[in-house]
């Protein structure tokens, strides 16, 4: 604002100065000293603009390595155990004849209400249904059409919907 109110004295100076040699030499000295300071105003706006864009710039760089550190955890959530396929260590073939990790989904008989049936509950021989709440007595059957004290072993291969309950 303040070089405006300079720019228009100067152009009045310049109205009344008329052909003066002298007047129009004090006018242009005038000029050149306000043409200096605006040398220097632009001069301090350039170098602000580049301080701001070099603090943008390392902003920018922060950004993207926060977006970088949320799409790592994004991924992490959707894969939580990343490429692990299986993550026990041990011998798979140990895994087979282990019958303490199956899990058996079964429906309840009196409210349909899903079970995941372990091997411990069917040692137990009985449950009790989280939906309704009604105790379940869990009987092996068999269908080899002997009786159960034959002496051979019918294993546990039950599938869904195979409990008798």
């Amino acid at each position: 604002m303040e070089l405006l109110l300079q720019i228009n004295a100067l152009k009045e100076k310049a109205d009344e100065a008329g052909l003066d040699a002298a007047k129009q030499a004090k006018v242009l000295q005038e000029i050149l000293s306000l043409l200096g300071q605006l040398v220097e105003k632009v001069t301090d706006l350039e170098e602000d603009c580049e301080a701001i864009e070099a603090e943008l710039s390392e902003i920018d760089e922060e950004l993207n390595e926060i977006n970088d550190e949320l799409d790592e955890l994004s991924e992490e959530l959707d894969d939580p155990f990343g490429d692990f396929e299986d993550f026990d260590d041990e011998d798979d073939e140990d895994d087979e004849d282990d019958d303490e990790d199956d899990v058996f989904d079964f429906a309840c008989p009196n409210c349909g209400e899903k079970l995941d049936v372990t091997d411990a509950v069917l040692d137990a021989g009985e449950m009790t249904c989280p939906g309704c709440n009604e105790k379940l007595i869990i009987e092996f059957g068999c269908d080899c059409g002997e009786d159960h004290d034959h002496g051979h072993d019918h294993g546990r291969s039950y599938g869904t919907g195979d409990l008798p309950f």
